[in-house]
């Protein structure tokens, strides 16, 4: 039986034209591979994952890191049909800037819970650590498999390489963003053009999503998180300021305005004998100085040598191999880590491998 071009070449056309928003609403429009661009913040996914995914391969070891970020992002990609996937990881030696400018900078973390159980090759930090690097790297050989690109620039951390594809890579009125990210630093980045997929609420935040469920508009959300601190990074704000008292003594906070630092440390300044917490705010202007260096990505300080390394990494793509992939769940004994493998990776990644320019 002869086969009709014309009906398929019209199908690859309908993948290039037509796919669903996170809501389920068909959208037609011609799509180009930078028209819908998905951002995974891929540390921070990775670290998410293998604390809290107990998956085991055929040989009886803890692979849920690697399980868990696949099935992870497979999810995101099904359901939000980017024209093409960008997964980040922070560089070696990343956090040495901020490190410069506070010290304590990420000291003393706190591990994040561990909900699946000790295994015997993890039962001391130290071994736990091996098998995170372990795991990684066999992360790393399956994303070669997948039309991926992945990038990891040596002295930048995650959040500053993701922000500045966001706002000065893929900056086009045409080209949206999402980023894929736990982390609400990210809220700050928000715009008419750029959203935040949170796997853990599964939501995508826009601007009036940021507005109705926290008050605050993304472009001022930078300094609520200044005021208040960041504990996750050690990073101390003022005493007695959460975003409720943030919105009520400063309430330009709530406003569509673009605020800055001078404007807020001016208010409190103003204002300073009327309440304690301005006092605060004034006594701990270069505490505040300091956090939002540290704090915003507007403007990430990244070198003009750093940014050409980024440009160039980001025109690189893996191509997507089916085989290769299956090979790999041999390699590292994961037949049964992905549940209908075969399936889920033509169904998932197959539809990135259309959009090649």
């Amino acid at each position: 039986m002869a086969i009709d071009k014309s009906k398929l070449f019209s199908l690859f056309d309908n993948i290039k034209q037509e796919h669903r928003d996170a809501c389920g609403n068909v959208v037609i429009k011609q799509r180009t591979r930078n028209s819908d661009v998905l951002i995974i913040d891929g540390t921070n996914r990775f670290i998410s994952t293998f604390c809290v995914t107990p998956t085991l391969n055929d040989n009886g070891e803890h692979v849920g890191g690697v399980s868990g970020f696949l099935t992870s992002i497979g999810y995101a990609i099904k359901l939000l049909s980017p024209t093409r996937v960008i997964i980040v990881f922070d560089g070696k030696g990343g956090s040495q800037r901020r490190r410069a400018i506070y010290p304590d900078y990420k000291a003393g973390r706190k591990p994040i819970k561990r909900l699946n159980r000790q295994y015997d090759d993890m039962v001391d930090s130290a071994g736990e650590e091996k098998n995170m690097y372990y795991q990684m790297s066999i992360l790393a050989d399956f994303l070669t498999s997948l039309p991926v690109t992945v990038l990891s620039i040596d002295y930048i951390e995650a959040d500053d390489v993701i922000a500045y594809l966001a706002h000065h890579v893929f900056s086009k009125p045409d080209e949206k963003v999402t980023i894929m990210s736990a982390d609400k630093d990210f809220y700050q980045l928000i715009n008419e053009r750029v959203n935040v997929w949170s796997p853990v609420k599964k939501k995508v935040y826009g601007v009036q999503d940021i507005v109705n469920e926290y008050g605050i508009y993304p472009q001022n959300f930078v300094f609520y998180r200044v005021l208040e601190g960041d504990k996750s990074d050690n990073i101390d704000g003022i005493k007695g300021i959460g975003r409720k008292t943030a919105i009520k003594r400063f309430p330009m906070l709530t406003e569509s305005t673009q605020l800055d630092l001078e404007k807020l440390i001016g208010y409190a300044t103003d204002r300073s004998n009327e309440n304690a917490i301005y006092a605060k705010v004034v006594e701990g202007a270069d505490k505040v100085t300091r956090n939002h260096t540290l704090m915003q990505l507007s403007e990430p300080s990244i070198s003009g040598a750093l940014q050409m390394r980024i440009l160039d990494s980001v025109k690189t793509k893996y191509d997507l191999n089916k085989f290769a992939f299956v090979q790999k769940l041999t390699k590292y004994s994961m037949h049964n880590s992905i549940p209908n493998h075969h399936v889920w990776v033509q169904e998932v990644f197959y539809p990135l491998s259309v959009f090649k320019d």
